[in-house]
């Protein structure tokens, strides 16, 4: 069968609260250096981001497209945008755990675990990956340089 652990990277007020808890098959790994969550993403089927509130473009989510994982995350500020491409399934409504738990039973399908998994690296390629950035700021120059030399003006 699939392996259902829930591993929880990180650290935060509920912490000492889910200590006392122990819920069978999930661990509280605390705060881990970035090579161990590396290794971790890469062996993982999924990444759950499960923010409660707005926050900035959150890197670990763009590190886990990078490895080709898929990302269940919260609908919620600027996460929907970067997630919408791999399908609305992978979105969860911030602290609604039915919506959740929806999402996380669709990660025993290893087809669909696969999918996403393809549609992650992609997006990340497509649309974050360095090249992609590169490419994106010298189109942003170039269209300035247009802008304040104008059309007329010799260009290299």
């Amino acid at each position: 069968g699939v392996d259902s652990r829930l591993e929880i990277i990180g650290v935060g007020p509920l912490e000492p609260d889910l200590r006392r808890r122990g819920v069978d098959g999930v661990s509280l790994l605390g705060q881990l250096d970035r090579s161990i969550v590396r290794e971790k993403m890469l062996a993982a089927r999924a990444l759950a981001l499960p923010s409660i509130w707005y926050e900035g473009l959150s890197m670990v989510l763009l590190e886990a497209l990078a490895a080709g994982l898929p990302v269940l995350a919260s609908d919620i500020g600027p996460i929907p945008e970067v997630v919408a491409p791999l399908g609305a399934e992978w979105l969860a409504q911030p602290a609604n755990p039915d919506d959740w738990a929806k999402g996380l039973s669709r990660l025993a399908d290893d087809d669909v675990v696969a999918q996403g998994g393809t549609a992650a690296r992609t997006l990340y390629e497509e649309r974050y990956s360095e090249s992609q950035g590169l490419a994106d700021l010298e189109s942003a120059y170039e269209r300035v340089v247009r802008t304040i030399s104008g059309p007329d003006l010799p260009r290299r």
